[in-house]
């Protein structure tokens, strides 16, 4: 399932099983902005949440066949769009 045509949200907003495009990281912290960056969070991705917690954190989203797991307030920081 893949985001709503034309319309953007965080990353931490998506559901379990739901697939967008990394549209920008937008994070004042150079150091988290960094680690996201380098997790391949980066413009035009695809990113798909493959699991959340029952509390809401973490979250597991899978990038380039990897998964990782992030903080909610992390996610909170990637903007994502429907697949073009």
């Amino acid at each position: 399932m893949f985001c709503e045509k034309g319309k953007e949200r965080c990353l931490s907003e998506l559901k379990a099983g739901e697939s967008c495009v990394v549209s920008s990281v937008q994070c004042e912290c150079a150091e988290l902005k960094r680690k996201l960056l380098s997790l391949g969070l980066t413009n035009g991705r695809e990113v798909s949440v493959h699991s959340i917690a029952p509390l809401g954190c973490p979250i597991t989203v899978s990038v380039a066949n990897t998964l990782w797991s992030l903080r909610k307030s992390e996610a909170s920081h990637i903007r994502v769009n429907d697949q073009d």
